[in-house]
């Protein structure tokens, strides 16, 4: 209960530190929030709240900053090396009240945007959509089960640690700032991701990735052929997105951003689409999380996804261990 929460709490609260309102009163409201983080970590850590090991081998990828680290793209990562593996997620925003595998057939709006996105980047991973991580890790006949966004369920044991950064100063605790965890537990990671420029002052093997984009097509499959476009997307940092676009010589003309994990209406995207080409656009551009949420009818719009993947650029050694040391686990 308070994991879902506080994860509510997050998703409406990002979009306001960015725009720097109430200072003074998300200053005072981030003190009993790292009081209650700090402490329920010292419980944990004390032995007197229990946690509870399931069957399978447990990794569980995470970050202590709210606001869209790139956790999911690294499980994605990871589950394509991998294969033969479990993800668990929450589910955030579906439908889902117990425990439900995922297929590539389902609608987002039952099993959430990211499970469904995972299940059709890795169909031969097992995606599991679980309220109780643990639930959903016990339920997996897989030998190994990967934890999206799973650092602050402490409930379920975990044999590994990845801790999913972007190395830059991120200001103070919700809703101050981006914090939703104690920072000291970066320095337990059995290994961390950083997705960003910053760095980072731990002994934990550190990995350095970038986003890239990869094919861009519609739904027929034909690929982009115009360089001035518009992006749409409902993701947590979708100037990174931007930035990935241009940096492949694409010319934004225009954008329609939502809060993260938000549904889109048809009305809204041919509007966005009918200002768009007002500025010389003829076709929208959107991620793989915010193509998996639209309908048939909205594909008949000039839509096109583009494919994100993280490309390795510091720490391949350690990357290569890893997957080693996961291989031996299936």
């Amino acid at each position: 209960m308070q994991a879902r929460l506080i994860l509510r709490a997050e998703s409406r609260l990002v979009s306001l530190i960015t725009r720097g309102r109430a200072r003074g009163l998300f200053w005072l409201l981030s003190l009993p929030y790292a009081g209650v983080i700090k402490l329920r970590n010292a419980l944990y850590d004390w032995g007197w709240l229990r946690i509870k090991r399931a069957k399978p081998y447990v990794v569980s990828v995470g970050s202590v900053y709210a606001g869209g680290s790139g956790k999911s793209p690294v499980v994605s990562l990871l589950a394509e090396r991998l294969g033969n593996v479990a993800i668990v997620s929450r589910g955030y925003r579906s439908r889902v009240r117990g425990v439900q595998s995922v297929h590539e057939s389902d609608y987002a709006e039952a099993v959430g945007d990211e499970p469904l996105m995972l299940k059709r980047r890795s169909p031969e991973a097992e995606v599991i959509v679980a309220k109780r991580r643990f639930d959903g890790a016990q339920a997996t006949k897989r030998n190994l089960a990967l934890l999206d966004d799973g650092m602050q369920h402490r409930a379920l044991y975990r044999d590994m640690e990845i801790v999913v950064v972007d190395g830059a100063e991120k200001g103070g605790y919700l809703p101050m700032g981006f914090l939703r965890d104690d920072p000291a537990r970066i320095a337990k990671a059995d290994y961390i991701f950083i997705t960003g420029d910053g760095q980072l002052n731990t002994h934990a093997p550190q990995i350095r990735v970038k986003s890239e984009i990869g094919k861009i097509e519609n739904a027929q499959g034909k690929a982009l052929d115009e360089a001035r476009v518009a992006l749409f997307c409902a993701i947590a940092r979708p100037e990174r997105v931007e930035k990935s676009l241009k940096g492949i010589g694409l010319d934004v003309v225009d954008r329609l951003f939502l809060a993260d994990h938000s549904p889109f209406d048809a009305n809204e995207l041919e509007a966005f689409l009918l200002r768009a080409r007002a500025k010389g656009a003829q076709s929208l551009i959107c991620t793989e999380k915010d193509w998996v949420k639209l309908s048939p009818q909205m594909k008949r719009l000039p839509i096109y996804c583009a494919s994100l993947s993280l490309k390795i650029t510091e720490g391949s050694e350690h990357f290569e261990h890893l997957i080693r040391q996961l291989t031996e686990k299936l």
